[in-house]
């Protein structure tokens, strides 16, 4: 377990657990150069954690883990939540401002299936690009609605960065 860290000034990812489980509560994630927390192949609980200035994404779900994550702040990042190859991701108690594309889904690696991302209670979402991203096979269901916004250059604008492809 992982409870009351702060977390400043990493040029990489804060946390990155390959295949393993736990919870990460009560935490701070500030000017991180990649990914705040990063989880591949683990089961895990993040409750009450607040991201500020994170280069990449604020949390990174892949390789079939499942993540329920609550009471989530992040701003001032690049991407909010991906979940990815065969991922599923449950958020609740939601709050992003300035993260510019707070939810993405989507086959990275093709050894892997689809993403999920299910997200409830969004207390704010401000000032964002685009609300969510993903491929034609990840689904992303936002308080209960399926988001449709699938773009075949995902991988270019969520790896790449390339966010002027969100307009082509």
């Amino acid at each position: 377990m992982i409870d009351g860290v702060t977390f400043e000034e990493n040029s990489s990812d804060a946390i990155d657990v390959d295949f393993g489980s736990g919870i990460i509560k009560n935490s701070n994630f500030n000017f991180i150069g990649n990914d705040g927390v990063d989880l591949s192949g683990t089961s895990a609980k993040l409750e009450n954690l607040q991201f500020k200035n994170v280069n990449d994404k604020i949390i990174s779900v892949g390789e079939n883990s499942e993540v329920k994550i609550k009471k989530i702040k992040g701003q001032d990042s690049f991407l909010g939540i991906a979940s990815k190859d065969g991922s599923k991701t449950y958020l609740k108690d939601v709050e992003f401002l300035n993260v510019k594309i707070p939810f993405a889904s989507y086959i990275k690696k093709k050894a892997y299936l689809s993403g999920l991302i299910e997200v409830s209670n969004i207390n704010m979402l401000e000032n964002y690009l685009v609300k969510a991203i993903q491929d034609k096979s990840s689904k992303i269901i936002i308080e209960g609605k399926t988001s449709q916004n699938i773009n075949p250059k995902i991988l270019d604008i969520v790896i790449g960065k390339k966010v002027y492809l969100l307009n082509e």
